[in-house]
């Protein structure tokens, strides 16, 4: 149960992060790409995170408590986020509807891939903490998911 709690800590504390980083990019930037991407940039960083820890609730507890919490995660995201969406999928949708510019879309899936890119360190800090034996050694170990890619 330590180990459940710690891991909805670090959740809280990445969406009051993500919260507070939204709230002054909405405060200090107006209109504009410059704004949207970076608020994709944010919820990227937010789904990549919390999904990285809902990993080892599910890993933990089984898939039933992952789900809940990503349930739970998914209920929150659609009422905080506005545009955004965090994944590639809707800017490319909306190029391919053309409600933006391809310059746009590929803007704000750059801004994804830096967002998604970035919050590993985030991540990899809190496992180095080592705060449950369920994060120890995590940050180090090789990936042994059964979606990994070869690249040769």
């Amino acid at each position: 149960m330590e180990a459940l709690i710690i891991s909805c800590s670090f959740l809280i504390f990445t969406i009051l992060l993500a919260i507070t980083s939204r709230t002054m990019v909405k405060m200090l930037i107006h209109d504009g790409l410059l704004k949207r991407t970076i608020l994709e940039m944010i919820a990227s960083s937010e789904l990549c995170a919390c999904c990285f820890e809902v990993v080892v609730v599910a890993e933990i507890y089984g898939i039933s408590a992952g789900c809940t919490i990503t349930f739970i995660l998914l209920l929150w995201w659609s009422f905080s986020w506005t545009k955004e969406s965090g994944c590639p999928y809707r800017p490319f949708e909306d190029v391919v509807e053309g409600s933006i510019y391809p310059e746009e879309g590929l803007a704000l899936i750059l801004a994804q891939v830096i967002g998604a890119t970035c919050i590993y360190s985030y991540v990899q800090a809190f496992w180095e903490l080592e705060l449950t034996e369920f994060h120890a050694g995590r940050d180090l170990s090789p990936c042994t998911t059964d979606l990994k890619l070869v690249i040769r």
